[in-house]
């Protein structure tokens, strides 16, 4: 089996032994189709040929791929050519999917997500529901995005009260080589995701030195990420014992962040049991291809 992890930034394929046990990886650019078509089919194709190096070809049974964008696609083309390149079953679904089988192992559960974007996956009784990921323009609470949005947020608020910068403000204003608070408006309307979720460092940091106006922005976000998770959990029916596995740069790395999150959870999921590891995807994949084929 070869589970492979198609994002924005990388693809990575891992060929496994039936057994679970790691065969061959390959790394390779983006996978992500919406990005450009071609150019993410051809580091698809060129990840699953590492990933194949030294095993005895014609032997893989199945290429379980989770890639970021292909709900917006049409996965047949793409289908099609794997099949005809690697002569094995080919099966396409969403990266957020194959995500959620690599933490909870196939099982059921909800997955929540924070980096640069949010977003909540769960499955329950084989059926699978999401909540959040809307984008940064309607959504993605809780986000690295968010956050930083937040605190230059609290920079305009300032301002317009007439107040002088916070330690907040003035922490961003250096970190962004401002003078004046007006000026983040360039840096807000020409920024990219990335370069403002970039921020976050930096607020995590007057977090620690004990600012409030840092640990406030950080609560709210676990809050607003735990209320996602919340309705997940109402909307699929489950019961009261849940596993939530947690995942993303922003929710695994930053304590504070991740300390409101499992307790504003834990109020509204007295039961819920929370799953930490760091596990890559395409595990996922593997699981839910053993899955398939044992269904057959």
């Amino acid at each position: 089996m070869i589970g492979v992890d198609g994002g924005g930034t990388k693809t990575e394929a891992v060929a496994f032994r039936l057994n679970g046990e790691e065969a061959g990886r390959g790394i390779s650019g983006f996978g992500n189709v919406l990005i450009d078509y071609r150019e993410a089919t051809a580091h698809i194709i060129e990840a699953i040929r590492q990933s194949q190096q030294g095993l005895e070809p014609g032997k893989c049974l199945c290429i379980y791929l989770g890639l970021a964008g292909i709900e917006s696609a049409d996965p047949e083309p793409l289908t099609i050519k794997l099949t005809g390149e690697f002569r094995a079953k080919v099966k396409i679904v969403n990266d957020a999917v194959i995500a959620h089988a690599a933490l909870l192992k196939g099982n059921e559960g909800i997955l929540t997500i924070a980096g640069t974007g949010s977003i909540c996956i769960g499955k329950y009784r084989s059926r699978y529901d999401y909540t959040g990921g809307w984008g940064h323009l309607l959504g993605d609470e809780g986000s690295g995005y968010w956050i930083s949005l937040q605190a230059l947020k609290q920079m305009a608020i300032e301002s317009d009260a007439g107040l002088p910068p916070g330690s907040l403000s003035r922490a961003l204003l250096k970190e962004l080589q401002l003078k004046q608070v007006k000026e983040i408006k360039r840096f807000v309307y020409s920024s990219t995701k990335d370069e403002m979720a970039a921020l976050v460092p930096c607020i995590v940091n007057l977090a620690n030195d004990g600012d409030g106006q840092a640990l406030s922005i950080l609560n709210q976000a676990g809050e607003e990420l735990a209320k996602l998770t919340g309705s997940l959990y109402k909307r699929l029916g489950f019961s009261q014992n849940v596993q939530i596995a947690l995942k993303g740069g922003i929710l695994q790395s930053i304590p504070y962040f991740q300390d409101s999150f499992t307790s504003s959870v834990k109020q509204k999921i007295q039961r819920a049991r929370f799953v930490t590891e760091d596990v890559s995807s395409a595990k996922g994949a593997f699981y839910l291809a053993m899955q398939e084929m044992n269904d057959q």
